[in-house]
């Protein structure tokens, strides 16, 4: 699976989150595969509120438009964002495709 790839009218997005960070940030980890480091805690749902507050201002869409269907307790997460295609994600993230991997989320280290 791929870490951004169009499905069925929208994008999966696959990443990885770091909660309790010192800063907000989309990257891409030296293994390709999407990071996402956001300040709130990992408590009470607030890194997943904080994590679709950072990718809807990150590719400028709704927060309504991204939604989190797998991961939910878990550091890595499956987002489906609506309205844009897996190309204008990459633009917006500023990542090339061949900078990301194919692989899942998981460490593999």
């Amino acid at each position: 699976m791929k870490t951004i790839e169009d499905k069925d009218g929208q994008v999966v997005l696959r990443l990885r989150v770091q909660p309790g960070a010192s800063q907000n940030a989309v990257t891409v980890h030296s293994d390709g595969r999407l990071r996402a480091a956001v300040t709130a805690p990992a408590a009470e749902g607030a890194a997943n509120e904080a994590l679709i507050a950072l990718l809807a201002k990150t590719l400028r869409v709704p927060k309504s438009s991204v939604l989190l269907v797998r991961g939910r307790t878990s550091r890595d997460k499956v987002l489906y964002i609506k309205y844009l295609t897996a190309a204008h994600i990459r633009t917006r993230l500023g990542v090339d495709e061949k900078d990301l991997g194919k692989g899942g989320t998981r460490d593999r280290t």
